[in-house]
């Protein structure tokens, strides 16, 4: 490892560099006066947040909420979601503090605090996890990709491409700049919303009387809401967004502009996942079932009520959902694998160094 040596027996490592450049450059925009510097600084410090929120909209996720849609409507469903956004909230912000205090990520906290059986734990039960959640985000992808007329081994090879590409930037600013980028087409399903004209007045009305469950409470509508808050809260996210804090470097002094980073991105996750479940709304309103339709069978179903092109951004939405999905789920996995194995987990190692992670 390229290092450079200092007072004593300490190393300056090649992430830490990186890291000391983002902070330098945190510290000027945050000594700066006026709005534009303000700016500036919310723009360096937010991303894990966002990140995690739009990440945690993957394909499974978007096709639990298009499946919401159809079989409900516009119903209690609506503050339901933003109910499991808002609980999303309360537990992704105890990581920003955690990590901006402690500067360890969550899997290491688990091994320093409990010891090496449930550290490993943790990682193993992670792992494993993760790994049956990347496999539905490949389905979702091949299925988005599907609408197109894209073989399935082209899909899952060019998804694969862009999880390799994606995890070889060496920085974790590019990291996250380009991952944030691809994340805000998670908002794609806000036009597709539209051009299925939902009734306003029936979703204002929903959102603020919470109107009650449509029928009686049968075996398919606890799927539903066990489907939705499994679609807003799960453990990987708390592994991504410290371990994240942690990497971008954020402090104590930081809390603030994370728990802003938290807030904006569940405000924009919940408005995608709404969307989504109005953007399927037609189909209820139109009696069709859902029953195992995968991406592309939802966008067919869609295109006479919505055209062509509301479809084709709809099975885009699902390709990007679950694409996003895989970076920040992976990403999630090589933290917990280095912080329990003790071997360098930062997006800022070059290639080399960062074998393990």
């Amino acid at each position: 490892m390229s290092t450079l040596p200092t007072t004593g027996e300490l190393l300056v490592t090649h992430e830490d560099l990186d890291r000391a450049r983002d902070r330098e450059r945190v510290r000027a925009a945050r000594s700066g006066r006026g709005f534009s510097s303000r700016l500036r600084l919310l723009w360096l410090l937010i991303g894990p947040g966002v990140l995690v929120m739009l990440g945690e909209n993957d394909g499974p996720s978007m096709l639990s909420y298009a499946a919401t849609g159809v079989r409900f409507g516009i119903s209690f469903f609506l503050p339901f979601i933003v109910l499991t956004f808002v609980m999303a909230v309360v537990v992704q912000e105890m990581t920003v503090r955690l990590g901006a205090a402690t500067h360890r990520g969550h899997a290491e906290l688990i091994f320093d605090r409990y010891g090496p059986f449930w550290g490993w734990f943790s990682m193993i039960d992670l792992g494993i996890g993760n790994f049956l959640t990347l496999i539905t985000e490949f389905i979702a992808i091949r299925a988005g990709l599907g609408f197109f007329g894209v073989p399935p081994w082209a899909a899952i090879l060019s998804a694969l491409a862009v999880l390799y590409l994606a995890l070889i930037t060496h920085r974790y600013w590019t990291w996250e700049r380009v991952t944030l980028a691809a994340a805000a087409f998670n908002l794609i399903f806000i036009p597709v919303a539209l051009l299925a004209h939902p009734h306003w007045n029936s979703v204002g009305r929903s959102l603020l009387t919470w109107s009650p469950l449509p029928g009686s409470f049968t075996k398919d509508t606890l799927l539903i809401v066990l489907a939705d808050i499994g679609a807003t809260v799960t453990p990987w996210m708390l592994f991504f967004q410290q371990s994240a804090t942690v990497d971008k470097g954020l402090t104590r002094s930081d809390i603030r502009f994370g728990r802003f980073d938290t807030i904006l991105g569940a405000a924009l996750a919940s408005a995608a996942a709404l969307a989504m479940v109005l953007a399927t709304t037609p189909l209820f309103t139109h009696q069709m079932s859902a029953e195992n339709f995968q991406a592309a069978e939802f966008a067919q179903a869609l295109q006479p009520l919505i055209g062509r092109f509301g479809a084709a951004l709809f099975a885009l939405g699902i390709v990007e959902a679950g694409i996003v999905a895989a970076i920040t789920i992976s990403v999630s996995s090589a933290y917990a694998f280095g912080e329990v194995a003790r071997k360098p987990h930062s997006l800022n190692l070059p290639l080399k160094e960062g074998k393990a992670f």
